[in-house]
């Protein structure tokens, strides 16, 4: 008679079966009201990147920070594996908006991007890690729970150090603004003498003249860049500089757009002068017909033109 012999286990490893069969891998604390809550608080939301964000950064503790510092473990092989698959997903400066919300983990929480030059991502949220426990996984870090996950105090871990959420109202420094209003069929706009110098203190014999500007490409996409070009002459007489102010502004339906005006000033020499900025337009930028407004001022004398271009629709 043939006895079968069974697969006897490891007595380490059937203790640590045993543990895990009672405790069991713990399940998401957060609910589903929560993430509900957290998804109406935080999709469609822009915001832009106070630091560079690559595939391989998480927020922990408020800070972006490399994923392989989130844990004591082989963080120097961590480091070693992760330079073969790092990726840049949005540079600072550049602005985007969050798609969804969802918990990965116990710890951890996923928030979608997407960047207005068409790049996706995540901004991964990840509790403390406990250092009373020298493992990996749920057992080595904090769990979110309900308390844990107010609006509110995600959005402080996000803000501390990574990004900056925009005002609706307001736009960033570095974008054009969505307007809500229509564009009028023609603009009603000052027209500007370009021809006639306007003088300054005639005791300081200094002035601009010939002031022109130029919005290039004058028809442009969104999420494409457009130049903002003054050019002008100073005249400064008998000195050799003079202190110029230069003023930019962007209007559309007659108003001006939020971050503007731009003010430069600058110490120039006598002679002709050129100076550009470059304005990123939003992916969802209205189209329409925008007016640059270009001005040069030294002293209390001031010269300036407008001229007109167009966002088109993709």
């Amino acid at each position: 008679m043939r006895i079968r012999h069974s697969k006897l286990i490891p007595l380490p490893l059937f203790g640590i079966i045993l543990f895990l069969n009672s405790c069991g891998m713990p399940d998401p604390l957060v609910t589903q009201d929560r993430m509900i809550e957290l998804k109406e608080h935080f999709i469609g939301r822009e915001f832009v990147f106070r630091t560079d964000w690559t595939n391989q950064l998480v927020v922990y503790g408020g800070t972006p920070t490399h994923l392989c510092f989130t844990t004591p473990h082989q963080r120097e092989k961590c480091l070693e594996n992760s330079k073969k698959h790092a990726r840049l997903l949005a540079p600072s400066g550049m602005t985007g908006r969050i798609t969804d919300v969802s918990q990965q983990s116990t710890w951890r929480l996923f928030l979608a991007f997407e960047s207005d030059d068409g790049h996706t991502g995540h901004l991964i949220v990840e509790t403390l890690h406990l250092d009373n426990w020298a493992m990996h996984g749920p057992m080595a870090h904090d769990q979110w729970t309900d308390e844990t996950t107010a609006p509110s105090d995600i959005e402080n871990l996000l803000t501390q150090s990574t990004i900056r959420f925009l005002d609706p109202d307001i736009s960033d420094v570095q974008a054009v603004a969505e307007e809500i209003p229509s564009p009028p069929a023609a603009l009603t706009l000052t027209p500007a003498d370009n021809t006639t110098p306007v003088q300054a203190d005639v005791q300081q014999s200094v002035a601009v003249r010939n002031v022109t500007v130029a919005a290039k490409p004058e028809n442009v996409l969104p999420g494409k860049v457009i130049d903002l070009v003054i050019r002008y002459e100073v005249a400064a007489g008998m000195n050799e500089t003079a202190e110029v102010t230069e003023t930019r502004t962007l209007l559309f339906s007659d108003k001006t757009l939020p971050g503007y005006p731009k003010v430069r000033k600058s110490l120039q020499h006598t002679g002709i002068q050129s100076s550009t900025f470059s304005q990123k337009i939003p992916s969802r930028a209205k189209h329409g017909t925008y007016t640059y407004k270009g001005e040069v001022c030294v002293d209390d004398g001031c010269s300036s033109q407008t001229v007109r271009f167009t966002i088109n629709a993709r």
